[in-house]
């Protein structure tokens, strides 16, 4: 029988995922929604609605950050930065 996860718990692990990406990286508490998946184990979709409702809230906001591909080319991608709430 599989556990059931709240969606405050899933909010909550976003939260975590930003804090730990800031004492982790120079990029700070900014994150692509690929990381932000990865970090999660989720997949892309669900993670999506649930930043949206952050965004919506004013816990999170949208930034664009320079970034390199998997061809080496650098351009400007969405990221998102946790500000709370």
């Amino acid at each position: 029988m599989s556990e059931i996860i709240t969606e405050a718990e899933i909010i909550e692990q976003i939260k975590e995922s930003f804090r730990a990406r800031n004492s982790e990286t120079s990029d700070g508490d900014v994150m692509t929604m690929a990381e932000l998946s990865e970090a999660l184990g989720m997949r892309d979709k669900p993670a999506r609605k649930l930043v949206r409702g952050m965004i919506e809230d004013g816990e999170v906001e949208v930034v664009w950050i320079r970034k390199k591909n998997m061809v080496g080319v650098i351009s400007k991608v969405p990221a998102y930065k946790y500000i709370g709430g």
